[in-house]
């Protein structure tokens, strides 16, 4: 699918008047350029991992229907986690 995508803006970058060619020849090396990380971290294949990195998140059985703020909070908080432990760009928590 994102070969599809990639190579339909080519198409459309080779085929807009509006660019030079210098900068088209440029638009088209960037496409080419870009890296394909698309997946899911290895910790959601261990039960183990899992447990041990949502050992914090309590969710007591008269409220397991989480709101949607208390759902996006724990959304972002994961998200920054991961990005941290992944990538090394670190993320301002509260």
């Amino acid at each position: 699918m994102l070969q599809s995508i990639r190579t339909a803006f080519v198409d459309h970058i080779s085929e807009v008047t509006w660019m030079d060619e210098e900068t088209r020849t440029k638009a088209i090396d960037k496409a080419d350029a870009i890296i394909q990380k698309i997946g899911y971290p290895d910790i959601l294949d261990d039960a183990g991992k899992l447990d041990q990195y949502y050992e914090n998140v309590r969710v007591r059985k008269t409220e397991r229907n989480l709101s949607s703020i208390q759902l996006w909070q724990l959304v972002v908080l994961t998200s920054q986690v991961y990005i941290q432990s992944t990538s090394g760009i670190k993320t301002k928590t509260k």
